[in-house]
């Protein structure tokens, strides 16, 4: 992999981690990175190690995890909306 490509990939990062509680498409994050969507796929596994849905997910139940942990004055409802 590139340093380009590593930057591109880290510039989605960057991006999905602003607001990670909205909605993210393939598509608005392969445009983010400048590349088509089906190429997107491929160089977001080969840079990250995994899918990028996979990783949406993940980042999104480790954030709802640490509010549960450390932000004792909000609900399980208020944290998974």
């Amino acid at each position: 992999m590139s340093h380009q490509q590593v930057s591109r990939i880290n510039d989605v990062l960057f991006y999905i981690h602003q607001d990670i509680s909205r909605d993210l498409s393939a598509k608005e994050l392969a445009d983010v990175a400048a590349y088509s969507e089906q190429h997107f796929h491929r160089i977001f596994k080969d840079v990250v190690g995994e899918p990028i849905h996979q990783y949406i997910r993940r980042t999104r139940m480790e954030y709802a995890a640490n509010q549960l942990m450390f932000d004792t004055g909000s609900s399980v409802l208020d944290i998974a909306n």
